[in-house]
């Protein structure tokens, strides 16, 4: 199912500054702790641009998990060069050459767009990881509640044998939820968006509670099969408690969405507008890495004799 309004666009720019030529000398200077410097700067980029094919492709084939290792892996590459980059720039106060110190400055408020553009990527793939484990749940989430409702009218009016199964069916049913939203509520805790933490936390409790309740209504049923009365009553109460804790959870989910109807205004775009403002701070870091790019490449032009051509 589509979750995003638009595709999200990956930005594998990320800009490789050519070495300084090795024999490359200006006013007699060696430059060659700059060049060696740019090298080590280099294999962190050129690690990191190579990741990007990575990780479109996992988010294309819908394999969110992979997508997201790949992308802190990147970050990981990112923040190296980064560290290495202020590195650089200690070099060029040492050499005090204006356009150097211009040069590496640029380069890091560069990085810090990358690295923003990355972050916020990561989250909007946790969106889009969050959305496929609900979409899982809500395959047999209707079923489930279903089964629940079923067996307890079969139950009340004693047949229990009945009840039993269903209660049996319904359980199962509840288990493949539980499996899902605990895997959604896995991916909310890294989001760390507070009402997307609470929808799925309510969900994994609320279907730990439905498997719970059908367990009990299956072992009352049982006992009253076999005139147990006492031991049927004793499970029916531990069912009864279950269900009230059911639709407590229920509730709870009604009130999260009600306080967030942005957030749940299409039933199959759920957090939209949570995913737009990931979207909209991707737009930004990469226009601001464009310019920033413009900058450096002004400076290579009027300084051409120091830097090797691209």
């Amino acid at each position: 199912m589509v979750r995003f309004m638009r595709k999200i666009a990956f930005f594998a720019f990320i800009l490789v500054v050519a070495a300084v030529s090795a024999s490359g000398c200006v006013g007699g200077t060696d430059y060659s702790e700059w060049n060696d410097q740019i090298d080590v700067i280099n294999s962190y980029v050129n690690k990191s641009v190579a990741l990007g094919d990575a990780i479109e492709t996992a988010y294309d084939s819908g394999n969110y998990e992979l997508a997201l290792d790949k992308v802190d892996e990147r970050l990981d590459e990112l923040d190296s060069a980064y560290d290495e980059i202020q590195e650089l720039r200690d070099i060029a106060d040492d050499y005090d050459e204006d356009f150097l110190i211009d040069y590496s400055s640029l380069w890091s408020d560069h990085t810090e767009q990358i690295v923003t553009y990355n972050e916020n990527l990561r989250n909007a793939i946790l969106v889009s990881n969050i959305l496929s484990y609900e979409d899982d749940a809500n395959v047999v989430v209707d079923m489930a509640l279903g089964q629940y409702l079923d067996s307890q009218d079969f139950f009340n009016s004693a047949n229990y044998q009945a009840a039993a199964s269903t209660a049996e069916l319904s359980k199962q049913k509840w288990s493949q939820v539980y499996d899902a939203v605990a895997g959604a509520e896995e991916y909310a805790s890294l989001l760390g968006v507070g009402f997307i933490e609470d929808y799925t936390g309510y969900q994994v409790s609320a279907s730990d509670n439905a498997i719970k309740a059908m367990e009990y209504l299956k072992l009352s049923a049982n006992a009253a099969k076999t005139g147990s009365i006492d031991t049927a009553n004793l499970h029916l109460d531990t069912h009864n408690f279950y269900d009230a804790a059911l639709a407590a959870d229920l509730q709870s989910i009604q009130d999260v969405r009600a306080m967030n109807p942005e957030a749940f205004a299409d039933e199959d775009n759920y957090f939209q507008n949570i995913a737009d403002n990931y979207l909209a701070a991707m737009d930004a870091a990469e226009a601001a890495a464009a310019d920033i790019s413009d900058d450096l490449d002004d400076i290579e032009s009027e300084h051409s004799d120091f830097f090797e051509e691209r």
